[in-house]
């Protein structure tokens, strides 16, 4: 083969190969950055979608539903991998459930590791967690996340989660039903975002469905660099396949995402910010009454001084 046609050959391959690549992601056109109208002129965090055009709403609409519908597969796996490895410890050595945890796990790596590749957000490496004191010993675990949405410059995925790693929350009623008033979660990173979507999804604890808590009050200070959210979480009984009755809690675990922008757009590649998550749980009469949060602090305040704890932890991230 002469030079010309080995030429040929490679760049053919070059090109099928790029074009492989890209069907891997959701949404292969990239915005152009210098006609998009994400701005905040209202000053309350959010983008006004009222000044955007009605095809760039509708793209960046359709964006946000593909995102969250991964991240809910995301929490929806990784509450069941909980949830059976709970079962497993209850009911010793039980073969079917211990492969079952073995499928489970191998379906939330994959959604895990391959989220570039399956819905095109670059996870950006972080470096070790901050631990601020909680105002008990914690009964969660937390982290936190930025992603760099590769079809969307300048585009970002603010991502928190929370897992219960014990069960204290069935001493905090007797029997089933409204566990005190409303708990909380907040999410926050400390530069000024201009927020597109917010959502958070909570999950039940013995089996990893999805919960319906019932409304979720958004609540947040002036200061534009975050979302906070309050719902009532509570106890039910279910019933297990070998028809027990067992208790379970619609908040085990939850999810919480933001798609945002920096409001400074110098801020990018090489920077360093650092995201916060704090999770605020009560009971008995306590309610968690408001949400407020600083460029690098979040806070709760309650209707008593009892009956309620937080935990909050901070991740510096290096875009």
């Amino acid at each position: 083969m002469d030079f010309e046609k080995l030429s040929k050959v490679v760049c053919g391959l070059a090109i099928t190969s790029l074009c492989l690549f890209s069907t891997n992601f959701a949404s292969p056109v990239l915005a152009d950055e210098n006609n998009s109208s994400w701005v905040d002129l209202d000053n309350d965090g959010l983008v006004d979608k009222d000044l955007m055009s009605k095809e760039e709403r509708q793209k960046y609409d359709k964006r946000v539903k593909e995102i969250e519908s991964y991240f809910d597969k995301i929490g929806r796996t990784k509450a069941k991998l909980n949830a059976l490895k709970r079962q497993l410890k209850a009911n010793g050595k039980d073969l079917t459930i211990s492969n079952e945890i073995i499928t489970i796990q191998q379906e939330l790596d994959d959604l895990e590791n391959n989220i570039e590749k399956n819905i095109g957000l670059k996870k950006i490496s972080k470096q070790d967690s901050i631990t601020t004191l909680a105002t008990a010993p914690s009964d969660i675990d937390m982290d936190g996340t930025i992603y760099l949405d590769v079809f969307n410059p300048s585009r970002y995925v603010a991502r928190g989660d929370w897992d219960w790693i014990t069960s204290n929350w069935q001493y905090d009623r007797s029997g089933t039903g409204d566990v005190g008033k409303l708990d909380a979660f907040g999410l926050i990173l400390d530069e000024e975002i201009d927020i597109y979507s917010h959502s958070i999804r909570t999950y039940w604890s013995y089996d990893g469905r999805e919960s319906t808590p019932g409304a979720i009050y958004d609540d947040k200070a002036e200061s534009d660099n975050g979302w906070g959210w309050k719902w009532q979480d509570k106890i039910s009984y279910q019933t297990t396949s070998l028809g027990a009755t067992v208790k379970t809690y619609n908040s085990g675990s939850g999810i919480a995402t933001l798609y945002f922008k920096f409001e400074n757009p110098s801020t990018g590649s090489g920077d360093t910010v650092e995201i916060s998550t704090e999770y605020a749980h009560t009971w008995n009469t306590t309610n968690v009454d408001n949400i407020s949060f600083s460029l690098t602090d979040i806070s709760f305040s309650y209707s008593s001084s009892s009956s309620r704890w937080s935990d909050e932890e901070n991740w510096p991230i290096q875009l």
